[in-house]
């Protein structure tokens, strides 16, 4: 069982890093590179049992989580528009929040 830092540190590099980098890279057109980079780093959080007690996780790291796919989501819709400066936001406000749901993670059953 991982303590509580290292799965915070686990999942901050493993699941909501590289999906903040996939969304940057899907923005300005790299869609393919950026689904590759997401599913592989989201399959191995998977087979590293990163999600092995999802159901402890606190709401704030849940949330994080689940919104991995609609900001990749969203990240194919605007690169399918023209550039904009709008683009920055999602990932702003996602890193913020993976920020804090890493926080919250570390006070997982503290």
């Amino acid at each position: 069982m991982k303590t509580n830092t290292s799965l915070s540190r686990s999942v901050a590099n493993i699941v909501f890093t590289p999906t903040i980098i996939a969304y940057g890279w899907i923005v300005v057109k790299y869609v393919v590179a950026g689904l590759i980079l997401y599913g592989v780093f989201a399959f191995g959080a998977y087979k590293l049992q990163l999600f092995q007690n999802l159901g402890n996780w606190p709401t704030l790291s849940k949330a994080a989580l689940f919104l991995g796919p609609f900001l990749i989501g969203l990240g194919l819709y605007y690169s399918t528009q023209p550039p904009s400066y709008v683009v920055i936001v999602p990932g702003a406000v996602y890193g913020l929040l993976s920020v804090l749901a890493g926080l919250a993670l570390r006070k997982l059953n503290a």
